[in-house]
């Protein structure tokens, strides 16, 4: 059985005594992202790496300054809903727009980033099994429904589905650990 054990939590910026995700020496694995919810966490992101995590937290980074990503309203997404003020690029988003509203989308997303909390499981195992893993941790979420499914950006769906186990890998039991505070997430996936 693989064991995953959530460690944090870090932020994007430095701030509430928190340490910033940049500082972490941890390498390889899965890591969420997280918005404070009624004293709990809600999940909006999950993801992998085989690359040190402040490594990727940087590519994160880069794509939300650089207007790829979507801004959500950091007011609404602490409330559990998602309310997207910035499609991103990568939606077919235009640049023109993004430059023109720059300041007003730059100001959300800092909100956003001094929001965010990161956790981090460090696994040292081939990419092929962390995507397995990051697939069942969202598809777990997406089939909850309520506030935690309907949390999820419902265009990574496709991303995950394309990444859970094939017919002829073996099904892997996973045990997971986490605080408490995080909504939606098993003790036991089988990936």
């Amino acid at each position: 059985m693989i064991k995953l054990s959530f460690q944090g939590p870090y932020t994007f910026l430095r701030n509430s005594g928190m340490p910033s995700i940049f500082e972490s020496q941890l390498k390889s694995g899965v890591y969420i992202w997280t918005v404070p919810f009624k004293n709990k966490e809600l999940i909006h992101y999950v993801g992998m790496t085989t690359r040190a995590f402040r490594q990727r937290m940087k590519e994160h980074l880069k794509e939300y300054l650089s207007g790829e990503y979507g801004i959500n309203d950091p007011v609404e997404l602490q409330r559990g809903r998602r309310m997207r003020v910035w499609d991103g690029l990568y939606r077919g988003a235009n640049i023109e727009d993004f430059i023109k509203k720059h300041d007003q989308f730059f100001s959300k997303l800092v909100s956003i980033l001094n929001i965010y909390k990161i956790y981090v499981a460090q696994l040292d195992y081939e990419a092929r099994l962390l995507e397995r893993i990051e697939a069942a941790i969202a598809e777990n979420l997406f089939k909850q429904g309520g506030v935690v499914g309907d949390f999820q950006e419902p265009d990574a769906r496709p991303h995950y589905i394309k990444m859970r186990s094939k017919r002829d890998e073996r099904i892997e039991p996973v045990k997971l650990n986490y605080p408490k505070t995080l909504l939606g997430l098993p003790k036991i996936l089988e990936v």
